[in-house]
């Protein structure tokens, strides 16, 4: 299984090749994605762009990623039919997916850097640099073009004077900030360069002293140094699969977790959860008490242990638990288990309500590597094994 890759523009030059400082940012990242933040208006796409140029590194715009997941819509048309916090969903899973890929730099929406999610991982991948424009000069900028969803309001700049107020404070914890100015924006790109070349050693150095207390991870930031422990990494990988497409979240510390991750794509939903006897001893309780932490309301279906499991009797035994527990098409049934429970919550999820949601949490490492992907499910029959199924693709897998 091969990691998802992102298409972004490679503007290399031959000045990428000769500029001394340009080389020694680059060395410096050490693999790490260089993360613009800020206001609509900042100058994130138009100074990355330049930015890596003078780098070396592909240039990718997080909007225009949403755009091209989004099947063509545009940020405006996704905001008039979905809402904002449909679009923040699939932003932060964008970035999420970004980040994974390699050095680049990427050009972020004016929202995303509030998300905490979204900065803990950009801590962990990345170095965020804060393009820093006032008032006045986003307000040039912004009225160049119509097509800002948040603006749309009777009076854009009180709307973008309250933006800016509300979302400075977040800003602020980037790691570092360049001042965006009303000038050439080659000169921008220097500034940005130079703060890079001054910041990323010292950025490092923070770091490892965090790690060195016992931080596994910090977020750490130039005014003033600060530091926040972690010990938790995570791999993201995209299965793309157009309307049907989810996420595979590889990880520490997911079942304690689970609850946020599942409550991300169906909040305030109801999860049926299917699981056999030795599981449920070992890791119920826990997952149980994240969904319900994360405001989700939870049944739990409990089966014997083994390929026996899979048998026309107690999958019909299964479906009708979860139609007792008022499972609906906007709510999740939940695999917990091994390879039997993926197999059997999947069909029965294939099943009930002629098609419902559901997340795969393996529990093996067979399960893991194998059935909890690629939307296999099915049960046996006494002509052979798994001869009963369909495919029906998880919205999750953890």
């Amino acid at each position: 299984m091969t990691r998802p890759q992102h298409f972004g523009v490679l503007l290399s030059t031959p000045q990428a090749m000769n500029d001394e400082r340009a080389l020694a940012v680059r060395a410096a990242l050490n693999g790490r994605v260089i993360v613009l933040v800020g206001m609509m208006g900042s100058g994130k796409s138009a100074i990355g762009q330049r930015l890596a140029a003078r780098l070396g590194l592909p240039f990718v715009d997080a909007d225009a990623e949403i755009v091209a997941a989004a099947a063509g819509m545009s940020i405006p048309e996704i905001f008039a039919k979905y809402g904002e916090r449909y679009f923040r969903d699939g932003e932060r899973r964008v970035i999420m997916r970004l980040l994974n890929g390699g050095p680049v730099v990427l050009a972020t929406g004016g929202g995303a850097f509030l998300d905490p999610r979204t900065r803990d991982r950009i801590a962990e991948r990345g170095v965020s640099v804060w393009l820093d424009a006032d008032l006045k000069t986003l307000l040039k900028r912004v009225r160049r073009k119509n097509d800002r969803p948040l603006l749309q309001t009777e009076d854009p700049e009180e709307t973008l004077r309250q933006l800016l107020d509300a979302r400075r404070p977040l800003y602020e914890l980037a790691d570092l900030r360049v001042e965006s100015r009303e000038i050439p924006q080659d000169a921008m790109v220097d500034d940005t360069l130079a703060v890079l070349a001054a910041g990323l050693p010292m950025l490092e150095d923070l770091r490892q002293r965090a790690q060195s207390k016992g931080f596994a991870k910090a977020m750490t930031h130039l005014y003033p140094a600060r530091a926040e422990g972690d010990a938790r990494r995570q791999e993201i990988v995209r299965v793309a699969l157009g309307g049907r497409s989810y996420d595979i979240i590889i990880g520490d510390g997911l079942l304690q977790r689970a609850g946020d991750y599942i409550a991300e794509i169906a909040p305030g939903a109801a999860c049926a959860v299917i699981t056999d006897e030795n599981v449920a001893r070992l890791h119920l309780p826990t997952v149980e008490q994240s969904l319900k932490d994360a405001g989700l309301r939870v049944t739990t279906i409990i089966v014997p242990p083994g390929e026996a499991s899979k048998s026309l009797s107690v999958y019909g035994r299964v479906c009708d638990d979860v139609l007792t527990a008022r499972i609906e098409r906007r709510d999740l049934i939940v695999a917990l288990g091994g390879g039997v429970v993926g197999d059997l919550a999947g069909f029965v999820a294939a099943s009930v309500r002629r098609g419902s949601r559901f997340v795969q949490i393996p529990t093996t490492l067979l399960s893991q590597v194998d059935s909890s992907v690629g939307g296999k499910t099915g049960i046996n029959s006494r002509h052979g094994k798994n001869l009963i199924g369909a495919f029906h693709q998880p919205s999750l897998v953890l």
